[in-house]
């Protein structure tokens, strides 16, 4: 799950994104725009399952 919220009482952090997908730590990160949180939480993602994809295709259930 991503989810991305506007910081109105800390100037250095005006949008914060959290990443938290099961069975992993959640992460998250301050950014200085919507769109660069965004592509962060994204990117974060998509590395993530890609991860867990190569991970299960290389250690299948049974073996």
């Amino acid at each position: 799950m991503i989810n991305i919220k506007e910081q109105q009482d800390n100037p250095h952090c005006a949008f914060q994104a959290q990443v938290w997908l099961h069975k992993h730590s959640q992460q998250c990160g301050c950014f200085a725009t919507k769109k660069a949180a965004e592509l962060w939480a994204k990117t974060l993602r998509a590395r993530i399952i890609a991860a867990d994809t190569i991970k299960a295709l290389r250690h299948p259930a049974g073996y």
